[in-house]
């Protein structure tokens, strides 16, 4: 059984970047494209499918986060993985 705890959103995410030494929301985001990455893996997955897989409503704006943090699109990306033989 899971325990609740009764805190603010405000009191959770300093908590969170005392103890993770980031913030949530780049935890989460970090966390989402490391999981992009992995899936990019596979080439029978789409991008857009990896897209809607770690969250994202809209392949255009996955793309454009993709590349930010990266520095490369998902194609470009992918086009760098070493072929399975």
């Amino acid at each position: 059984m899971a325990a609740v705890v009764h805190t603010s959103i405000f009191y959770f995410c300093k908590l969170f970047r005392k103890v993770m030494g980031t913030t949530f929301t780049e935890f989460v985001s970090r966390t989402r494209f490391e999981k992009a990455k992995n899936l990019l893996l596979n080439p029978n997955l789409r991008i857009s499918e990896v897209a809607y897989e770690v969250g994202f409503q809209s392949l255009t704006h996955f793309n454009r986060v993709f590349n930010k943090i990266t520095g490369e699109s998902p194609a470009d990306y992918r086009g760098h993985l070493p072929k399975a033989t």
